[in-house]
């Protein structure tokens, strides 16, 4: 599956939960960049560490993007039956 459908199909899902727009703003924000580093959503945990190494800024900045990723697949995950890599990613130090 595309990243970008993915993601497209996760933002849709929090919308229609009425999280407010600065909720999905704050997912875009922090989820747009993987997608456009992973065109096929990764099955394993080694993209998405790759993706975290790649996060400039403060701790919590990267703090902040493993949280969205994990949410994020969390619900692929729950959705689609495919595995989820960041059970097997720990978090970043803050």
């Amino acid at each position: 599956m595309r990243t970008e459908l993915a993601l497209r199909e996760f933002l849709a899902s929090r919308i229609a939960a009425n999280l407010s727009p600065a909720t999905i703003e704050w997912y875009k924000d922090r989820l747009l960049p993987f997608a456009k580093s992973c065109f096929n959503l990764p099955r394993r945990p080694e993209p998405v560490e790759q993706f975290l190494a790649t996060v400039q800024g403060s701790p919590e900045t990267r703090w902040d993007c493993y949280r969205a990723l994990k949410t994020f697949f969390r619900f692929m995950s729950s959705r689609h039956r495919i595995p989820n890599p960041m059970d097997a990613i720990n978090p970043p130090r803050r």
